[in-house]
């Protein structure tokens, strides 16, 4: 049985910063609780930890720090070590293995390069591609866009 098996639904599930700045985060941050949509809001600092943050919920969720798995990403491009791009490619093993279906990214990066936006897209789970600073706007943007992703997704 999938871990993430209802829509997006802001009252319950997470979501995750994964940027390298600690300012991007707390500015997202920020504009996300100010929205009202979201309880919860975890960061990661790189796509690593991130990573294994995923790993280790899979593994044991009782003992981990996140009360429940979060389904929204908003994932910075551009980082050390390993980038977006590369996060996304490794998320998407995790997530067919672990059948993570209703976990979705919504890419928010100070990128507004075409190329970066069109490798974004080749993965089906990228809901979005937001240009930093994260504006209010751009939060029911990312809402609806995940909405979107499960409706078509788990159509029978």
């Amino acid at each position: 049985m999938p871990l993430v098996d209802k829509p997006y639904s802001p009252e319950s599930a997470p979501v995750l910063i994964i940027d390298d700045h600690p300012g991007d985060i707390e500015l997202t941050r920020q504009v996300l609780k100010l929205s009202g949509h979201f309880k919860q809001i975890y960061s990661a600092d790189s796509a690593d930890e991130a990573l294994n943050s995923y790993r280790e919920f899979l593994a044991d969720p009782k003992a981990h720090s996140w009360s429940s798995l979060p389904s929204l990403v908003f994932l910075d491009i551009w980082m050390p070590v390993k980038t977006g791009h590369e996060f996304l490619k490794e998320f998407g093993e995790l997530r067919e293995c672990h059948e993570l279906n209703s976990v979705v990214v919504a890419m928010l990066s100070s990128s507004s390069a075409a190329m970066d936006r069109e490798k974004s897209f080749e993965f089906e789970f990228v809901v979005d591609y937001l240009v930093k600073p994260l504006g209010m706007s751009d939060v029911d943007q990312v809402r609806s866009g995940a909405d979107q992703f499960f409706k078509m997704s788990h159509k029978s």
